[in-house]
């Protein structure tokens, strides 16, 4: 019985404590380089998500200004503020004008929902600015 314990303990195979220091080194080599790699995809995903939100807030501003629900006024560009910082979301006009006494943040609540967020950690929201002969244009604001 001894005789056959001792065999088996011979026989035995595995990796040598040298073995697993070099996977080990190589593991931490490959991830020191792939981190951050990996960092720059979540800020430009975010971005992109930032872009993407400005097309349907400027899509939803010309819905609004073709069904007549919205106008600019006065000399200067109308524009709209959107801060997403806050909850809920707050619109702040200027040479803007609502039809039939609707509220601007019914109007846009209506047409972007109640989800609105800004991705990248430095913006806090999205201003909106429209000229008198119709052109809507959308940036995002920094904090």
């Amino acid at each position: 019985m001894i005789r056959m314990f001792s065999k088996r303990m011979k026989n035995q195979k595995g990796f040598t404590l040298v073995e697993l220091i070099v996977v080990i080194a190589i593991l931490g080599i490959l991830g020191a380089i792939a981190v951050p790699k990996f960092g720059g995809f979540k800020e430009t995903a975010a971005e992109k998500a930032d872009e993407a939100t400005m097309d349907v807030i400027r899509n939803a501003v010309m819905i609004a200004l073709a069904n007549g629900d919205i106008e600019v006024t006065g000399e200067a560009d109308g524009t709209i503020t959107i801060n997403t910082t806050e909850d809920p979301i707050t619109f702040k006009e200027v040479n803007i004008t609502t039809a039939n006494g609707n509220k601007l943040e019914d109007i846009m609540t209506d047409l972007l929902g109640t989800k609105l967020k800004a991705q990248v950690t430095s913006k806090t929201g999205f201003t909106v600015t429209i000229t008198k002969i119709g052109d809507v244009e959308v940036e995002s604001n920094p904090l």
